[in-house]
């Protein structure tokens, strides 16, 4: 099928048309809506902390530690002049940043945790947010952050949608 030049549309640089409910791109198919292309790359990382949770009604309330696993997962829709959405090392470099800050710590004693329980849940939004402002441009973002208690046990949070 070839693309229909008086009904085409311009689509991150190619000419694309709407043939029988399909989008045509250069040969390729794409039912129903456009999908931006999108990439993803993901980090994992590791830091130790004590916490206690409070109104928790349980062991955890206790003064305890883990030594948590990190998942930090970044998206785009572009990559760069080197082919790559972001280098690897600039990530890990941001995410041990970011670490330092719970990293040995007793998570109760730091000022975003004096209103929050430091649970999984928000220890993983903390995260999210520090390195979402070190992170995300124009063309990339971070996706989410998963904080690991235990081998079998995290907590994700994913934040705004883009």
């Amino acid at each position: 099928m070839a693309i229909d030049k008086e009904r085409a549309i311009e689509f991150n640089g190619h000419n694309c048309s709407k043939e029988n409910g399909f989008w045509l791109l250069a040969g390729c198919r794409f039912h129903g809506k456009m999908r931006t292309p999108m990439y993803e790359v993901k980090i994992i990382s590791d830091f130790a902390a004590a916490h206690n949770l409070r109104n928790f009604r349980g062991r955890c309330e206790n003064l305890h530690g883990h030594n948590w696993k990190v998942e930090v997962v970044v998206r785009g829709d572009r990559l760069d002049d080197a082919g790559v959405l972001l280098d690897f090392g600039e990530l890990k470099q941001a995410t041990r940043d970011v670490l330092q800050l719970v990293d040995h710590q007793y998570l109760n004693d730091l000022p975003y945790f004096k209103e929050r329980n430091p649970s999984s849940e928000y220890i993983a939004r903390f995260l999210f947010e520090n390195l979402s402002a070190r992170v995300n441009g124009d063309h990339r973002w971070v996706h989410s952050v998963s904080a690991w208690e235990s081998k079998d046990s995290c907590a994700t949070y994913y934040g705004e949608s883009r």
